[in-house]
Formats: C-alpha cells, sequence, structure tokens
C-alpha cells in the first residue's frame, strides 16, 4: 500500500464507522399497522408499543427485546401509552378509551369509555401516581382522573386541540402543548393557566422539561425546536435543522440529549447543555411518530408509520 492510498483507506474507514453509528441495533417488527407509541417500563427491562392495529406489544429488552406478549384492545388505534412512576400499572388511550392495566399480569384494572370526544393523545401519571392527566385531539381537551377507578377529577378549560399533557416532577403544574401553537403550564390544584410559551409559528407538536425544571423544550411544525426558561418563560434559544414539521421531541433523562423527529423521517441528536446539533440518527424515510429513551439514556426507540419501531444506541455521543 502506498502513501497515496493511505488517506482514501481511512476516509473509507471512517465513513463506514460514521455509517455503523447511524444505523439502528435492531429493528422490531409484527405490528401490522404504523406504531403511535412506545415506553420502557421505570426499570428499562420491559418495552411496550401500540399500533394502529389496536394492538400492544410487550418486549424484553434483556433478551434482545424478544416479543413477550401481545395484547388485543379491539379495533381502535392505540394512541397514548404511559408507565406509572412504581411500574406497577401502565395507561393507554385509544380513539375515545383511557385504560389502566396491571404491568405483570396485564389485566386491564380500569377503563373509562368516551374518556373523551376524540382519541385520547397523551395519558401521564402524577408524580405520586394517584392522578392520571390526558389530553385528546377535540374538545374536553384535557382531563384528570383518579389512576385507580378513572373517576374524573378536573376538566381544564381548554377548547383547543392538545397533542401532549404532563405532571411536573413536584407535582404542581401541568403542561401541555397546543395547536394554538403555545405551550401552557397550569396550576394542578386550581386548573388555572399560570404560564404561557408563545412564539412558534405553527402547532406544538411535542413538550419536554428538564428534571430540574429550569428548561421547556418545544416542536413545532414550523421545523423548529425552541428553549425557554420556564420560571420566567423567556425565550432562550431556537434550534433549526429540520426540513420538514417537527412530529415528536424526546429528552433523555439524565437531560444531556434532545432527540427530536419530522414527518420526512430524520432524526436529530441535539447536546442540550451546548444547545448545537450533535448528529443525524436518519435523513429520511417513513414519518417518525414518537421517540422515547431509555430510563438509562443509552438507548433511544424511533416509532415508525412503516409498522416498525427502531432501537438506536446514543452512548457513543459525548
Amino acid at each position: 500500500m502506498n502513501k497515496t492510498t493511505l488517506p482514501i483507506c481511512f476516509l473509507l474507514l471512517l465513513h463506514t464507522l460514521l455509517q455503523a453509528q447511524t444505523s439502528p441495533l435492531f429493528i422490531l417488527a409484527g405490528h401490522q399497522e404504523g406504531v403511535n407509541i412506545c415506553a420502557f417500563s421505570p426499570d428499562g427491562k420491559t418495552l411496550i408499543s401500540g399500533s394502529k392495529d389496536g394492538v400492544l406489544k410487550v418486549w424484553d429488552v434483556a433478551a434482545r427485546y424478544k416479543p413477550l406478549k401481545e395484547i388485543v384492545t379491539g379495533d381502535d388505534a392505540i394512541t397514548a401509552l404511559n408507565f406509572s412512576h412504581a411500574g406497577d400499572r401502565f395507561a393507554a388511550g385509544t380513539l375515545n378509551t383511557l385504560l389502566i392495566f396491571d404491568s405483570k399480569t396485564y389485566k386491564t384494572l380500569a377503563k373509562k369509555k368516551k374518556a373523551h370526544s376524540s382519541f385520547v393523545k397523551s395519558a401521564s401519571f402524577s408524580p405520586d401516581d394517584k392522578l392520571i392527566v390526558s389530553s385528546s385531539w377535540k374538545e374536553n381537551a384535557l382531563m384528570v382522573w383518579e389512576s385507580t377507578k378513572l373517576k374524573k377529577v378536573n376538566q381544564l378549560s381548554e377548547s383547543i386541540w392538545t397533542d401532549d399533557a404532563f405532571f411536573t416532577e413536584d407535582g404542581k403544574y401541568i403542561i401541555s402543548c397546543n395547536h394554538d401553537d403555545v405551550a401552557k403550564a397550569w396550576d394542578a390544584q386550581t386548573g388555572n393557566i399560570v404560564k404561557t410559551f408563545a412564539g412558534h409559528k405553527d402547532w406544538i407538536y411535542a413538550v419536554q422539561l428538564t428534571g430540574n425544571m429550569k428548561t421547556l423544550i418545544t416542536g413545532s411544525f414550523d421545523k423548529t425546536i425552541k428553549l425557554w426558561d420556564f420560571e420566567s418563560g423567556q425565550l432562550l434559544n431556537t434550534l433549526s435543522g429540520h426540513r420538514e414539521g417537527i412530529s415528536t421531541l424526546a429528552l433523555s433523562p439524565d437531560n444531556r440529549l434532545i432527540a427530536s423527529a419530522s414527518i420526512d423521517g430524520s432524526i436529530v441528536l441535539w447536546d442540550l447543555q451546548k444547545q448545537q446539533e450533535l448528529m443525524r440518527l436518519s435523513e429520511k424515510g417513513s414519518s417518525v411518530l414518537h421517540l422515547e429513551f431509555s430510563p438509562d439514556s443509552k438507548t433511544l426507540l424511533s416509532c415508525s408509520a412503516d409498522h416498525t419501531l427502531s432501537v438506536w444506541d446514543v452512548t457513543v455521543h459525548p
């Protein structure tokens, strides 16, 4: 090998390594329609995915995501999914039904038909697991339920379609993102809006809040991610890089990485501290409908309209 070919070989090797880093570890197949949502159990041992086919699939994470069980909920698409903080239950939402399952037996513990007049877009437990807040894409967009029997506790005065809603870690607020291009913080007890985050030019499809409750992160169909000071509501920065609208966001549990995805199939990793792009896991493909980090922040799951889930290793990124 002469000196001229050495740089070429090095570049080919580097290209190969970079390609390997941006290929998924596993592709999970089995759903008959697009995968709308997935969630890890708090201990990271189990992954559950929900699809437009109305089926929940349970995967054994340690056994290279071996399929464990299939739960058929009916003909309605699975549109919401979340574990309780204790990990003993999980909530699932369909076109108009909210359900609670036992995480060990997978038996239905509670079922609320017509929880919303349209599909249940999100369902999240309060920090003490006593309550669930659910959102919807129609009127009565935010509801708070007692988590055992699904008895309605409160209805927040929100008429606009709501994509996501969750309790803050201290339980004082409910965060929501909406189709009026605004994210909001609600007093969890009174149901009053106490903070608004306005600045996007299109629907906000996803919202996250850092563990220290300092930074709110929003992703919009205007193709941007915005970082906000949660206390003051001040806009800190705008991250641009997607060519199409952002369909989903995820924040790693260690608060180091943001993952964003678009309807064009692109997936981008961002360094939260440096507030800059780290790398692109995917440039294009089938629409990404949901992103989820594992509890140890080492793995990212992407749910796709092509009926599959992709498992990405994100430990190589600083």
